[in-house]
């Protein structure tokens, strides 16, 4: 099940966000950062598939497009 869709640049500020499952916007927001934080510290050439477990729950996994 998608739980959210998000584009995020570079520089860590979401250019769209779609939350399916109601959260807090203080929620929201913790999740991008967590996401930003996973995705920012990757490194050049690795998968586009990212186990996100601490930030989402048990099986989930991120896409991350270039």
């Amino acid at each position: 099940m998608i739980q959210a869709v998000m584009v995020i640049s570079t520089l860590g500020k979401p250019r769209l966000l779609k939350f399916y499952d109601f959260q807090d916007p203080e929620k929201h927001q913790e999740l991008v950062r967590g996401v930003f934080q996973l995705l920012s510290a990757r490194p050049e050439g690795v998968s586009n598939f990212v186990e996100a477990d601490a930030i989402f729950g048990p099986v989930v996994n991120l896409l991350q497009l270039s």
